[in-house]
């Protein structure tokens, strides 16, 4: 990658505004340091929640400083605002998405303020428009269905909103670059100063902590916790270190040995004496934080392909579990969970037993052990750099070995050869995005925490002028390591094993990840969540980071949960700053309310909310099979599960094709519908696409319309009857 990985001479970056080129960029010019830089709000941290908190700031009268300060996005080449939003992460997780709602109508309903705005404003660029609860948007031309809109947006787009946003607010919005939080001054409670590493200083009334980290308020004394509380702490079923949690989709669905001819743990499961240390029992509170990765923009179009990488360190061994895997279990390229975007882009995030999440486990090169999402949270700055780097080699690693390695079936080479990075995006970086995944790292510890009952019970009762938004997702996490178990009976796996596993067989398996079936609730965000205890800091707030529990910080860790917040925090911060000197607490929340309203935020759950059926990342309540675009659900009683390169019904034998529905994200976007009779469907690959010439286009809604005309996707349906608003069914033909 182009990237250049060295630190670079202190400078303070100021935006400097050319409006020709906002589109694209803020272009910025290097003037000189002052010894401190005063303004109203110092807003640390310019992800997508950083942004919005600073627009609402200023756009409520307050003087703000915006400190972008991730590495590398917010170094030379880059300098690049947004965080997953800009940095890879077109699919972003929404409410609840649903086996039978192919566009989260849920979200819609819940989202106002800023977010909206942000969504809004990136529909709007593929022209849609009338976006609504009840129908979607209208009008798209983009490569997606109409519906799915406007929460699929291309990274390069997501940056040009942000900017142009940011650009409106200038010259009371200044954006400094390069800026990483070293020390914090205080006077009491209150904190006056912070110095960046390169000794650059900023002055504020209030100050937020948006950041993904929560370096600014761990350095200002407040409390805070990293990885995963006693199931007993706040009264969690899915907290702690976990057994037999069914809903783990990213696990070992049948035995891969996990043991070398060494008899030792291959690479990438955690060795014995390491499982004994740190593995866990169940139900006990640790350290351990789910794993990280990269969320790539890829495509199939030569034309705007970079090939995959190799990366600059290669191991061939660290990936003998993938290839094992893959023989016993299934693969797909380049990952079971490659989501379209528009313009015939995908968002390409983990999936499966193995793939882009680093798991915490042991690798050959030795310090990897050390540099993964565990030590991520409370690393300085330089280990970070190295952790950002191990994960680049790892993911890398994983898409050269599913597309060059022997040990890999040739049909999976074969398809990784059409995919590769997108030409058009990370344009400074080869394709690669510099954003690496954070899912989880420090959460703050407040007077109250954000719990597991909090959100799954949130809509029960109003909680009126203490509300700054709605958020909804599934309890989601991901695994934390990989162990290696010689039976089912013994530590470090206490029982869980593979189905098909004998109690003496040996097996690979995680543990952590978990997508929680009961979960989901629309819930309100409550005013407690942002507020440290007040003797720590009482001129601050954190919006990314807050007051949760690991398990409550699963539901609301989403790109457009932290734009939510980040709008109501920053009228918050406005408020405090510019009429009484700072004091947060003495904002009077009615005052903030009404405030909130104007902006046309959403406080309250509304009367109806678009229905939807369970989230579909899971096992459980009928689905069977979790591999990304070959999801099945059956509509008798299976509760088998499929491989990556098995059909879906092929999972129970006694099932009648005529039982099966699934979906093929792919190419299209089919989504699943409940039928209980009627005309089979079955998950094709891409390939099967260019196997038939028939063109049933007549029953397609009008952007697959586009992509057969187009030449881009011939369907292979026999007969393809039209249900409820646009969704249809597809015959199974032999392929």
């Amino acid at each position: 990658p182009k990237l250049n990985l060295n630190r670079f001479a202190p400078a303070m970056l100021t935006c400097a505004v050319d409006i020709a080129v906002i589109v694209a960029f803020i272009a910025v010019c290097v003037i000189a340091s002052p010894d401190v830089v005063t303004s109203d709000v110092v807003v640390y941290g310019a992800n997508a929640a950083g942004v919005v908190t600073a627009v609402a700031a200023a756009r409520h009268g307050a003087h703000v400083t915006l400190l972008c300060q991730a590495w590398p996005d917010c170094w030379a080449p880059s300098r690049r605002v947004g965080g997953l939003t800009t940095g890879g992460l077109g699919t972003t997780d929404s409410c609840r998405q649903s086996a039978d709602e192919p566009f989260d109508l849920c979200q819609l309903a819940i989202t106002g303020g800023l977010a909206e705005e942000f969504y809004s404003r990136s529909a709007a660029h593929y022209g849609c428009h009338n976006c609504t609860a009840a129908s979607g948007c209208q009008g798209c031309n983009a490569t997606l269905a109409d519906r799915q809109m406007p929460y699929n947006v291309e990274p390069s787009v997501a940056l040009s909103v942000l900017t142009t946003m940011i650009a409106a607010e200038a010259p009371n919005l200044q954006v400094y670059y390069e800026t990483q939080v070293a020390t914090v001054d205080k006077n009491g409670s209150r904190i006056t100063t912070i110095t960046m590493d390169d000794g650059q200083s900023f002055a504020g009334s209030v100050f937020v902590d948006s950041s993904y980290e929560g370096d600014l308020f761990a350095r200002a004394g407040v409390e805070f916790t990293v990885g995963r509380e006693s199931p007993k702490q706040y009264n969690e079923s899915l907290n702690g270190r976990l057994l037999g949690e069914p809903r783990n989709a990213n696990n070992f669905r049948g035995v891969v040995n996990p043991h070398g001819d060494d008899g030792k743990p291959l690479p990438g499961i955690m060795a014995d004496q390491d499982a004994v240390a740190n593995a866990g029992v169940p139900g006990q509170a640790d350290r351990h934080v789910q794993a990280y990765n990269f969320r790539l923009c890829v495509t199939q179009q030569p034309d705007n392909m970079i090939p995959f990488p190799k990366p600059a360190e290669y191991h061939p061994e660290d990936f003998e579990l993938l290839a094992r895997t893959c023989a016993a279990l299934g693969c797909t390229a380049p990952s079971c969970n490659t989501q379209p975007i528009p313009n015939f882009k995908f968002d390409n995030n983990n999936c499966g037993p193995v793939s882009t999440d680093l798991v915490t486990a042991d690798y050959t090169n030795a310090s990897w052990r050390n540099l993964t999402s565990w030590r991520y949270p409370e690393a300085d700055y330089d280990t970070r750099r190295e952790i950002w780097r191990v994960h680049q080699m790892w993911q890398q690693g994983v898409l050269w070995t599913l597309g060059h390695d022997e040990r890999i079936p040739e049909s999976v080479r074969s398809e990784m050869a059409g995919w590769g990075l997108c030409k058009d995006e990370f344009t400074e970086s080869d394709g690669w995005p510099p954003t690496m995944y954070v899912r989880e790292a420090r959460r703050m510890v407040g007077e109250r925490v954000l719990t597991q009952a909090d959100v799954r019970e949130g809509g029960t009762a109003d909680i009126g002028n203490a509300s700054l938004g709605l958020a909804a997702h599934a309890e989601d996490s991901h695994n934390n390591q990989r162990l290696a178990c010689r039976n089912s009976t013994t530590p470090p796996c206490y029982g869980d094993k593979p189905n098909s596993a004998s109690t003496s067989t040996a097996y690979a398996w995680n543990e952590g990840d978990f997508h929680s079936v009961e979960s989901g609730h629309v819930y309100q965000l409550p005013a407690f969540l942002v507020l440290p205890k007040e003797d720590q800091a009482s001129n601050l707030l954190v919006s990314v980071a807050p007051s949760a529990s690991h398990i409550a910080f699963s539901t609301f860790r989403m790109e457009p949960a932290y734009m939510v917040l980040g709008h109501s925090v920053g009228v918050w911060a406005a408020l405090a700053a510019t009429s009484i000197k700072g004091a947060v607490r003495e904002v009077s929340l009615t005052t903030l309310h009404q405030a909130l309203e104007k902006d046309g935020q959403v406080l309250r759950i509304p009367a109806y909310i678009p229905p939807a059926g369970p989230p579909h990342n899971h096992s459980g309540r009928g689905y069977s099979c979790t591999n990304g675009f070959n999801r099945c659900l059956a509509v008798s009683n299976c509760k088998g599960s499929c491989s990556n390169t098995s059909y879906c019904a092929n999972v129970c034998s006694s099932l009648e094709p005529q039982q099966w529905l699934a979906l093929n994200g792919a190419n299209g976007g089919f989504q699943m519908v409940k039928a209980p009779s009627g005309p089979a469907l079955k998950a094709l690959s891409s390939k099967s696409y260019l196997k038939k010439s028939e063109d049933h286009s007549s029953v397609l809604p009008d952007s697959m319309k586009r992509l057969v005309a187009e030449g881009s996707l011939i369907p292979i349906f026999e007969t393809a009857p039209p249900m409820h608003d646009g969704y249809f069914l597809v015959t199974l033909k032999n392929l």
